[in-house]
C-alpha cells in the first residue's frame, strides 16, 4: 500500500475494564500508523472501570502525548462515550472501534484508502464473518440487524458495527445532535452524506470476555429498542392493525356464536362471549400500552435535558501532538 498522506486523525475507543487489553491495542495502533505519513491521537473514553485500566493509560500517557484519556464519573455506556470521544477530538477523520481487538487496528490504513478513493464521508465496516462467538448470540444478532433495518425509516445496513471511518464534517453533524438514547449506527445513517462498506472479516478477542454477552448484558438488548424506537413507527403501525384485525376477528366469532344459537338452536353458554370480548381487549390494551410507553420512554428522556454524560477527569486532552 502506497504511503498515505494526511495531517490528523482521531482514534476513539469506549471501553470499561479492558485492563489486559490495553497494552496490546495501543502497540498495534503504532505499529500501524507510525510507518505512515499521518499525525492522529488515540482517545480513550473510560467508562468507569474498575480494574487497573486507567493506571495503564496514565502510564502511557505520560511518555505519549498522543494518548489521550477521558474518564466518566459513572458507568454511561458505550454510545455515550463514544460521543463524548466525538466531542473531544480534533482529528479530520475520526476512526471509532472497540478496544477488545476484533476489529484489527490493521485495517485502518485500508480504510483511509478507500475512504479517499471513493470520495466518501463514512466509510463503515461490514463483517463477513465472526470468530469466536456462540452460534446463539451470532444467529441473534443477525436477525436483530434484519428487523432494525427493515422496520427503520433510514437505510441502515446490516452487519455493520462500531467500527467506521468518519470525516469531520460527519462528526460535527453529530455532535450538534442534542437527543438522548444514543443508536450512533443508526444517526449515522440519518445523516446521509456519501457512505460506502469495508468488508472484512471479524477474528475472536484477544483475551478477556465479551463486556455484552447475549444473554447476561442489557446491551444488546437496549440499543435493539433504541434502534426500533429512534428510526421507525413501524411498531405503532403494527398495533393499528393488529387491532384491527383483533375486532375483525371478535366480530366474526361473535356473529358465528350468534347465528349457531338462532339457527341451530345450540346454546352457548354467555361466559364464552364474555371471554371472547376480555381475551381480545385486555391483549390489545396491554400491547398497546407497551408499545405506546416505549415511545412516551424516549420522549422522556429528551424532554428532561440531563447532560448525556458527566467527565470526571481528563490526560493530555489540552495537549497538540
Amino acid at each position: 500500500m502506497n504511503t498515505l498522506t494526511h495531517p490528523f486523525i482521531s482514534i476513539i475507543t469506549s471501553f470499561r475494564n479492558e485492563a489486559n487489553v490495553l497494552d496490546e491495542f495501543i502497540s498495534r495502533i503504532k505499529k500501524t500508523l507510525d510507518p505512515l505519513n499521518v499525525s492522529y491521537e488515540m482517545i480513550f473514553v473510560n467508562d468507569a472501570s474498575t480494574d487497573a485500566s486507567l493506571e495503564i493509560l496514565t502510564q502511557h500517557a505520560k511518555n505519549d502525548m498522543r494518548i489521550k484519556v477521558i474518564s466518566m464519573s459513572r458507568c454511561f455506556g458505550q454510545a455515550e462515550c463514544v460521543f463524548a470521544g466525538f466531542e473531544k477530538s480534533s482529528g479530520d477523520r475520526v476512526v471509532y472501534m472497540d478496544t477488545d481487538l476484533q476489529d484489527p487496528p490493521e485495517i485502518i490504513p485500508e480504510l483511509i484508502q478507500t475512504f479517499d478513493e471513493q470520495k466518501a464521508d463514512v466509510v463503515y465496516t461490514t463483517r463477513l464473518s465472526r470468530a469466536g462467538e456462540p452460534r446463539g448470540k451470532l444467529l441473534i444478532t443477525r436477525w436483530a440487524y434484519r428487523i432494525i433495518q427493515k422496520m427503520s425509516n433510514v437505510d441502515i445496513p446490516v452487519d455493520s458495527g462500531d467500527f467506521k471511518l468518519l470525516s469531520r464534517q460527519v462528526v460535527d453533524h453529530l455532535i450538534e445532535l442534542k437527543e438522548q438514547g444514543l443508536y450512533i449506527r443508526g444517526l449515522i445513517s440519518w445523516l446521509g452524506f456519501k457512505q460506502v462498506p469495508f468488508y472484512y472479516d471479524r477474528v475472536a478477542r484477544f483475551s478477556g470476555k465479551s463486556k455484552f454477552p447475549i444473554w447476561k448484558s442489557k446491551g444488546p438488548a437496549v440499543s435493539f429498542v433504541r434502534a426500533i424506537t429512534s428510526f421507525s413507527l413501524f411498531p405503532i403501525y403494527s398495533v393499528l392493525l393488529c387491532g384491527g384485525l383483533l375486532f375483525f376477528l371478535s366480530i366474526c366469532v361473535l356473529s358465528s356464536c350468534v347465528g349457531i344459537s338462532i339457527f341451530s338452536n345450540t346454546h352457548i353458554p354467555s361466559w364464552v362471549y364474555l371471554m371472547i370480548c376480555m381475551t381480545t381487549v385486555g391483549g390489545l390494551q396491554i400491547l398497546s400500552t407497551g408499545l405506546i410507553g416505549l415511545y412516551i420512554a424516549q420522549i422522556h428522556h429528551n424532554t428532561i435535558a440531563r447532560p448525556r454524560y458527566i467527565i470526571e477527569s481528563t490526560i493530555n486532552l489540552n495537549e497538540i501532538p
